[in-house]
């Protein structure tokens, strides 16, 4: 899974595309960093529950005929679900994609539709985005419909430090 709570509640399905295409390549980076495939994908967008105002959640979810790791085709299946789902009216507090049936992508079953060469050259791209980003940072290449200014990205102003999971951020302690 890979979801966000909005740092301010998103209302139109524009906004919610973006937050979606962000959450759905940080997935797809993540399936590719473990040398895995997923078959299903899902998605969910919920308002908040916290809030004294009409509520709605719902989810929906798509099996691939082929298992997959590539952000193109998991970002179009991620707007599809989303079209489904989606409501006007609704103040959003959270969305986010899970990905299911995750298999070692050695271990893929290949359709009779499948293009092996089509397969091989979707591999050849994520291989040249993820190691840039990996080199340069993350989303110093993405994908154009994630957005740009993000204005429903998550406000970190107040984040904890995280001493026990990031080298920069460990303490010192002079004697």
């Amino acid at each position: 899974i890979s979801s966000r709570s909005f740092g301010e509640p998103v209302k139109d399905f524009f906004s919610l595309k973006e937050a979606l295409a962000s959450y759905v390549t940080i997935a797809a980076e993540k399936l590719r960093n473990q040398k895995s495939v997923a078959s299903l994908a899902g998605v969910f967008l919920g308002t908040n529950r916290f809030k004294n105002e009409p509520q709605y959640f719902n989810m929906k979810t798509y099996e691939f005929r082929t298992p997959t790791d590539y952000t193109p085709d998991l970002i179009k299946t991620a707007d599809y679900l989303l079209k489904r789902i989606f409501k006007p009216g609704y103040s959003y507090k959270k969305a986010g994609i899970l990905l299911g049936g995750v298999i070692s992508n050695e271990a893929v079953q290949l359709n009779l539709f499948s293009s092996i060469e089509k397969i091989q050259k979707k591999d050849k791209v994520s291989e040249v985005l993820d190691r840039i980003n990996r080199k340069w940072g993350r989303d110093t290449l993405k994908v154009a419909s994630s957005g740009i200014k993000q204005p429903w990205k998550m406000k970190r102003e107040l984040l904890s430090p995280r001493y026990t999971t990031n080298w920069n951020e460990i303490l010192l302690i002079k004697i």
